[in-house]
């Protein structure tokens, strides 16, 4: 039994999981509780959470905190957070064939939509404010496409309070090696961490800096070689399987969008990865380009543009139909190669 910080009792049920930090356990009252570890809970934690509890952060994707939970002593042992149901991202879309297994009928826009809700999460973070620093994938519970959940956000960066962990994959250049636990992270270090979520959502589990000959994450972001196709850039070094042809199949301005962070490290906010998300969405529905989630061959289109209606600002935009080609010679004949 725990008590909230009003005094309300709450029966701990079953077990949800458990981690380094403590464990989450089911409520009576609908709310999920993680408690701390002994050796976890140290006075900043309790003061960080205290001011969490405090502020209004209320969004149906994100598991913030919602009051303290106290031993029969009153001594704060964890807290109260809203349910996460689902699988987590780090075990089903990031690895290709369980993906396949848990979510057989997903297609290359599901994956969109995932990516576009995700986003949507985290921008209404930033508008208040708060980074989430450890943008992880095991911290992301998928129940659809349309529906996830952000969980262990106790570990988010929240005032003078920074985010103590992060694994590699996902750390900007600048963090590697540095101490996260006294290292405040800015918008920038964040908008790195989000481009590399969006495209191992695109391109399930494959880091963007994955490359051909390439070393540990770490390493591996040091060197900054963005290893896809940029106009008449071929690729080099792009890891084999379907990886080249996701890459080929997104709209020129998703892979303009992922180019300027991974190639030339320029930050994209969180509200403009939502605009050109909806604007990929919207390709997808319409044809444009391939909604096959593990394509096996290149785009090919003929460049013909086709004018629609941007669904957002209602002006002209255009997109190339995509075309087959009955050979190779035709192709190229027609200087196509993109």
């Amino acid at each position: 039994m725990v008590w909230d910080s009003d005094g309300r009792t709450s029966h701990l049920t079953a077990e949800l999981g458990r981690g380094g930090e403590g464990t989450v356990y089911m409520t009576a009252h609908g709310l999920a509780c993680k408690v701390f570890h002994r050796d976890r809970i140290r006075r900043f934690v309790i003061d960080k959470l205290r001011l969490m509890v405090q502020s209004e952060v209320r969004h149906p994707a994100i598991c913030w905190p919602r009051s303290l939970a106290h031993n029969d002593h009153g001594e704060v042992i964890g807290y109260f957070m809203p349910m996460a149901a689902g699988k987590e991202l780090r075990r089903t879309v990031f690895i290709p064939p369980l993906m396949r297994t848990n979510y057989p009928h997903w297609t290359r826009l599901h994956l969109a939509n995932l990516a576009s809700k995700v986003v949507e999460a985290i921008d209404h973070l930033h508008a208040l404010d708060v980074l989430v620093g450890d943008i992880n994938p095991a911290n992301i519970i998928i129940r659809s496409d349309s529906e996830v959940f952000l969980v262990d956000c106790d570990s988010y960066q929240v005032d003078r309070y920074p985010c103590p962990v992060g694994i590699p994959t996902f750390l900007a250049p600048e963090l590697l090696k540095r101490d996260l636990s006294r290292t405040l992270r800015t918008n920038t270090h964040e908008y790195f961490a989000l481009a590399t979520l969006i495209f191992m959502i695109l391109h399930p589990g494959k880091p963007p800096y994955s490359h051909k000959g390439g070393e540990d994450p770490s390493n591996n972001i040091r060197k900054r070689n963005f290893p896809y196709q940029r106009g008449d850039k071929g690729s080099h070094g792009v890891p084999d399987g379907p990886w080249r042809y996701m890459f080929s199949h997104l709209t020129y301005e998703m892979k303009e969008a992922f180019h300027g962070v991974f190639s030339d490290l320029e930050p994209i906010p969180a509200s403009d990865w939502k605009r050109l998300l909806g604007k990929y969405q919207h390709a997808l529905r319409n044809g444009y380009v391939s909604d096959d989630p593990f394509p096996r061959e290149f785009k090919k289109s003929n460049k013909r543009q086709t004018r629609e209606v941007n669904p957002e600002s209602g002006s002209n935009v255009y997109y190339s139909k995509q075309v087959e080609y009955s050979s190779l010679r035709e192709m190229i004949g027609r200087n196509d190669i993109d």
